[in-house]
């Protein structure tokens, strides 16, 4: 709507990535491909760094299929809180599986591959060298232990970097003149260029407050 009376777009583009799950948890995991049951990816690393990969390697495979996180009990139980992924089952945010046939046929994935997958990776763990991917194996345990717990690897939108150019008291900028639109505010995830490509957590809320509070103390002015 703010486009249709002028405003100035920037960075619409851009969006940050969240997962159901901590991503300080993926660490403890094993994450593969949904397409071709391989793992593809480094599981450590911060949530917009790893939602990239997934959402890359889908569009380089030509592939609808999220990839799959795979946990087993000792990797579960070693989450920062067992609790919080325990509600996620009990949700059914992730699923429990008493072998690696019953979670391949819930997400589709070729058992053969799977099984020689998850051998590389424990043998890499046990080596303490991930050749494939370079992730730290000296603070993660082999996928061995039954139960498993799977779920799928679906990043979503959390926030919206991009939106429209604001002056300093937030006054909406117009396109053809750089010059603010009469009456016309934006606050929040609605401006654009505040945090550039990616923005530090936790700063989403002080960002909508502050810019909040700075264009109504304007209008109160004007």
């Amino acid at each position: 709507m703010m486009l249709a009376v002028g405003a100035t777009p920037i960075q619409l583009s851009l969006g940050r990535y969240s997962f159901g799950i901590p991503t300080e948890d993926l660490v403890f995991s094993m994450i593969v491909d949904g397409k071709n049951s391989k793992r593809f990816m480094n599981e450590d690393g911060d949530r917009q760094g790893l939602s990239d990969k997934i959402l890359e390697n889908m569009q380089d495979n030509n592939s609808d299929k999220f990839a799959v996180i795979i946990f087993d009990e000792v990797g579960f139980g070693s989450s920062h809180d067992p609790k919080r992924l325990n509600k996620f089952v009990e949700d059914g945010k992730m699923k429990k599986f008493q072998n690696l046939d019953e979670l391949a046929k819930e997400f589709g994935l070729n058992l053969e591959v799977l099984n020689s997958e998850i051998k590389r990776y424990n043998e890499n763990i046990e080596k303490k060298d991930d050749s494939d991917f370079k992730k730290d194996l000296s603070k993660v345990n082999p996928i061995l232990k039954a139960p498993f717990y799977g779920m799928l690897a679906a990043p979503g939108i959390s926030y919206t970097p991009g939106g429209v150019r604001v002056s300093l008291n937030f006054e909406v900028l117009g396109l053809k003149d750089n010059m603010p639109i009469k009456n016309l505010y934006a606050i929040g995830e609605a401006t654009g260029g505040i945090h550039g490509y990616a923005r530090l957590t936790s700063c989403s809320t002080p960002d909508c407050i502050s810019s909040g509070l700075i264009a109504a103390e304007h209008i109160l002015k004007a």
